[in-house]
Order: structure tokens, then C-alpha cells, then sequence
């Protein structure tokens, strides 16, 4: 597991910004470092899933990061969270545990998540943007016995069909 703001090993310069994975970033106004989160988003802030069950989270991304590193990264604060999996490398989880797979012509790349643990775990969509701040956005998995369910509280529109019916 790496953090986000290092990669297997980090520069001992900890006044560089991050870029990509290859140094540490402690900025010294963090108010004033906000990751831009307009070009990456999912359809759900909140997902809750049983104990045991995978569930796969689309993370929907503009065309200028079509060949850009993507990943998952797992905390509560964004600069400081833990890359779990990337588009480029495999995971130190175990089989199955975390997927990652990328629909560059579509624009989404997909996460898949088995919950062994009960409770609430964040998780960030992330972009790695070179020579700059990676971006990402946010979803809570909410682990537990009971029934599974989706919050859209960010989603614009939900379409789909069943047999010739659109709905």
C-alpha cells in the first residue's frame, strides 16, 4: 500500500509538490490547496454494500485524461489517503479484493471493492495528472449486515431500459 503523496520510496525534499507518485507534498498553507474536482466524478456519495459482497463504483473522467494513471486511493483526507490500486500496477491486497479497470473510449474507469469488515471506509477516485495536483473525488462505502443500497445525491439523471421499455 503507498500513500498518496509517495510512491515506493519517497524524496527526502519535502518542499516539492507532488507530482505524480514520485515525491512528497506537504503544502505550507493547506487551506489554500484545494484539488480541483470538476473533471472526475462518481453517481454515488454513499454506497452500502453487506460484509463479503463486491460492488463496483464507475468513476466517470473528462477526455484529457483519457491516458492518464488512474486509481483507487482509501482515507478520510484527500492528500493524505492511501493508494490501494492503479491502472498500471496491481495491488498488495489479496486476489479479488480491489480491482481497477479503465474504459478509456467511454471515459470511466471502473473500481471493484469486496468489503471484509463491518463500517463506514472512504475511498477517492483518482486521476494521476503529471506535473501537477492529481485529482479526485470522493465515495463512502458503508459496510454492514443489513440491506445494500446506493445514495445519488450527486447523480443527474438515471436512464435505462427493461426489455423495450425505457425508464
Amino acid at each position: 500500500m503507498y500513500s498518496a503523496g509517495y510512491f515506493s520510496q519517497h524524496s527526502s525534499n519535502s518542499n516539492l509538490p507532488r507530482l505524480s507518485f514520485a515525491t512528497s507534498f506537504k503544502p505550507k498553507h493547506p487551506c489554500l490547496m484545494i484539488p480541483r474536482l470538476a473533471s472526475l466524478t462518481t453517481v454515488s456519495e454513499e454506497v452500502s454494500v453487506k460484509v463479503g459482497v463486491r460492488v463496483s463504483i464507475p468513476c466517470l473522467y473528462q477526455p484529457s485524461h483519457k491516458n492518464h494513471v488512474k486509481y483507487l486511493c482509501k482515507g478520510m483526507a484527500w492528500l493524505l489517503c492511501d493508494i490501494i490500486i492503479t491502472t498500471n500496477s496491481g495491488s498488495s491486497f489479496p486476489e479479488g479484493q480491489y480491482t481497477i479497470s479503465d474504459d478509456p473510449d467511454q471515459g470511466v474507469f471502473t473500481v471493484s471493492i469486496t468489503s471484509q469488515e463491518e463500517g463506514t471506509q472512504t475511498y477517492w477516485c483518482a486521476v494521476e495528472i503529471p506535473d501537477a495536483l492529481d485529482e479526485g473525488t470522493r465515495f463512502q462505502l458503508l459496510v454492514s449486515e443489513g440491506e445494500s443500497y446506493f445514495s445519488f445525491r450527486r447523480l443527474q439523471s438515471v436512464c435505462g431500459s427493461t426489455g423495450n421499455n425505457r425508464i
